[in-house]
């Protein structure tokens, strides 16, 4: 019975033994980590399974898609293409020059050239160039100028499937629209040939004899690398199956018989062959794949898919038991110190936890005791609790949590201090200490009248009142008034700017009355007086120059007329200030009008000087220090005449190409001008002559004479009765509507409204 009963008890140790190992946090952590890699096991081969047996078709139906995707890109684009060539063929311009039998008007050509190269610039339209023929003139113009159409195809748009003859009998054929099939096109410098590029030709023209043709060439290769994945195999077809273009490696185009419906694929030699026909422009799209790329796909992702299968596995398996081992080590550790303390009864699934339970009663103890001491600092940590909160709204971190005061009603008092640069130079630490002192003051001043309150200096130059009160804000603001008397004592160091919130009634609401407060410091008013605010104005006025302001100011600054931008700007400071302008609105319109300042002094290449010797300083330090409109003004005059007169004195350097453009203009500007009759006029060329200009001038050749023109299209319409198409013609402009343009863009009038306002 004994050896019985010793086996029995041997069994039931055991199995106890057992029991509490399958209770412990390790072996439960290795259970729940192995049921979850069973359950991804298991999805992952359901899915490798899936895949595998529906990748051929996903290929083949992705074949078909990016065939559709680039089918409609490219009708898209073509429709695109022809929208932007007819706008050209029904500009005024090209209208003018259609209609002028006798002579040409190069004028004309030159806008006609400008509106191509305009077109040309949007590189998105991949089109190398567009030509308008002139069969009446027999001429040509394309983006380079104007040619002859024999030399046009002979030595700048060379081809051998595209010669003049060939475009001769094009011309005769009764049809408005046509693509041609693309070939290379080379241009003939010193008897070589320098490749163009591959284009598809499009010729555009009326039906019958047309006035005017139209040929764009389009990038063929641009097009497809924008619309078709890299290396594709693609082919396109007219409406009448004759190819129009092939990539290289591309199998031959498919016959219409081969082709039954309006999309789908076919296999031949080899390769899957995917095509799509339009039904706008009759063109058939063709995207070849060869079989073996299609199995190498496959093929790679059944061993990709098997290689990570097996790595995911056992990463997950090691994950999993170091991950185990790991946790349940330190808690292993804590769970021996703790079994050296009295055990409690405590019953759960993880025997460690049973322990830990047991000895959390001990620490809540403690953690009351904690709690009772801490109480007895309650002034101490409520004060640091509050700047806690605060300095939270300003890194924006959000609501701290544990911080929250009691619900009764507040308001938030923020002082903003603006130290003048006398003060902070001529003082060590003078500004620390100043605010210091500031926070002291205010922080005493409440307190004999809200002992609740609390002062903080939250940022350098910022310090802020947190104030409980159930009272009218009207005590508060009687209190600030009296210290308002004490701030303005300083004012010869700076000045003071305090915004009031409303009173609030919740404490989650804190964030929201330092806002407020916040923003009512930013409608302080431009001058050196302590301010008190707790309304927030609407904003009155316009505060930036009006479109007409903005051309006088650049017009006065490239031509050095100081007096002219002392007046336009303090004009404008005066009207900001009888709208009651906020400080914020003056220095950002001053900040806008030293940026326009600095553009031009760049655009002109042109650094100024410091006035009298000072040692240069940043505008927009200046700008910061001004605390008064007349500071501002003084400052801002100063810096648009210094920025004038370094202009003037520039552009008073001799300069012998520069003298005799502007004396030849100002004699000449009623008369046809243009930069070419410049340049031949100083023997140079017109692009030498063009870039030099605006280097020195700051300003475009065509800008330049038209504000020449304008400005004595002004003297004439103010000293003279003569009508608009006169004065139009004297300062010339042969089109009157070309002129009034050109008046209300620079002036912002018509010459109508210019005369009456001005009489």
């Amino acid at each position: 019975m004994r050896r019985g009963d010793r086996r029995g008890d041997r069994e039931a140790s055991k199995k106890a033994f057992l029991r509490g190992k399958m209770n412990s946090l390790l072996y439960k952590l290795l259970a729940s980590f192995l049921a979850i890699i069973a359950l991804m096991l298991s999805f992952n081969v359901f899915s490798y399974t899936f895949f595998r047996d529906t990748i051929q078709d996903e290929i083949i139906k992705n074949s078909s898609l990016n065939l559709g995707f680039a089918s409609e890109n490219y009708e898209k684009h073509l429709a695109l293409v022809r929208k932007s060539v007819l706008q050209l063929y029904f500009n005024d311009h090209v209208a003018i020059l259609k209609n002028d039998r006798q002579s040409i008007s190069y004028e004309m050509v030159y806008q006609v050239q400008k509106d191509i190269n305009y077109m040309l610039s949007n590189e998105s339209l991949c089109l190398n160039n567009v030509v308008l023929y002139f069969p009446q003139n027999n001429l040509m113009i394309e983006k380079e100028g104007t040619v002859k159409p024999e030399r046009m195809f002979e030595k700048f748009y060379l081809s051998d499937e595209y010669s003049f003859s060939f475009w001769q009998q094009e011309f005769v054929k009764d049809y408005s629209f046509k693509m041609f099939p693309s070939a290379v096109f080379s241009e003939v410098f010193s008897h070589q040939k320098k490749p163009i590029g591959l284009l598809y030709p499009i010729v555009m023209k009326e039906y019958g004899q047309s006035k005017v043709y139209m040929i764009a060439f389009l990038d063929a290769r641009k097009m497809t690398e924008a619309f078709l994945p890299k290396d594709s195999q693609f082919s396109l077809l007219g409406d009448d199956g004759e190819p129009l273009y092939r990539t290289s490696g591309s199998t031959p185009a498919l016959s219409p018989s081969e082709m039954p419906g309006q999309e789908g694929y076919v296999k031949r030699n080899g390769y899957y062959v995917f095509y799509t026909k339009s039904k706008d422009s009759g063109l058939t799209y063709i995207l070849s794949m060869p079989y073996a790329n299609i199995s190498s796909q496959i093929k790679h992702l059944n061993l990709v898919l098997a290689g990570l299968l097996g790595v995911a596995i056992l990463i997950s398996v090691g994950a999993s038991v170091i991950f185990s081992f790991r946790v349940n080590g330190p808690l292993k550790r804590i769970v021996d110190a703790l079994r050296r303390q009295k055990p409690g009864p405590f019953a759960t699934q993880i025997a460690e936890f049973d322990y830990i339970g047991e000895k959390m009663s001990l620490l809540l103890k403690s953690n009351e005791d904690a709690m009772h001491h801490l109480k007895q600092n309650e002034t101490t940590l409520r004060y640091y609790a509050y700047i806690n909160r605060l300095k939270m709204i300003r890194t924006g971190t959000g609501e701290p949590k544990g911080t929250s005061f009691a619900d009764k009603p507040f308001l938030v008092i923020v002082y903003d201090m603006a130290f003048k640069r006398r003060f902070l130079e001529q003082t060590a630490n003078g500004m620390e200490r100043a605010v210091f002192l500031y926070k002291e003051y205010i922080q005493l001043e409440f307190k004999e009248r809200f002992p609740d309150s609390q002062t903080f200096q939250i940022e350098r130059n910022r310090i802020v009142t947190l104030l409980f009160t159930e009272d009218d804000v009207a005590d508060v603001l009687a209190l600030l008034d009296r210290m308002k008397r004490t701030f303005d004592l300083d004012k010869a160091y700076g000045c003071f700017t305090i915004g009031v919130s409303p009173i609030y009634s919740h404490s989650y609401e804190l964030i929201s009355a330092y806002e407020q407060a916040v923003a009512m410091t930013e409608q302080r008013m431009l001058n050196d007086e302590t301010q008190i605010l707790c309304n927030v104005r609407p904003s009155t006025g316009r505060y930036s120059l009006s479109a007409a302001e903005e051309q006088e100011f650049y017009t006065h600054l490239r031509y050095g007329n100081e007096t002219e931008l002392r007046q336009l700007v303090s004009r404008h400071l005066a009207g900001m200030t009888r709208v009651h302008a906020t400080a914020a609105a003056f220095q950002s319109f001053a900040r806008d009008i030293v940026v326009k300042a600095q553009k031009t002094l760049q655009a002109v290449e042109v650094e100024s000087e410091p006035p009298d010797g000072d040692v240069r300083r940043a505008p927009w330090e200046e700008i910061e220090e001004c605390l008064t409109v007349e500071q501002l003004d003084k400052g801002l005059t100063a810096y648009v005449a210094g920025v004038a007169a370094a202009i003037r004195r520039k552009k008073e350097e001799r300069d012998p190409i520069i003298g005799f453009a502007l004396g030849y203009i100002e004699e000449h500007y009623s008369e046809e001008l243009s930069l070419d009759i410049l340049a031949r006029k100083l023997n140079i060329t017109g692009t030498y002559l063009s870039a030099y200009f605006k280097k020195k001038q700051g300003v475009n050749f065509v800008d330049y004479l038209n504000e020449v023109r304008i400005g004595k299209a002004k003297e004439l319409l103010t000293g003279t009765d003569l009508q608009i198409q006169e004065v139009a013609v004297r300062t010339g402009y042969l089109n009157a509507n070309s002129f009034i343009r050109t008046f209300k863009k620079i002036t912002g009038l018509s010459p109508g409204e210019y005369r009456k306002n001005t009489r």
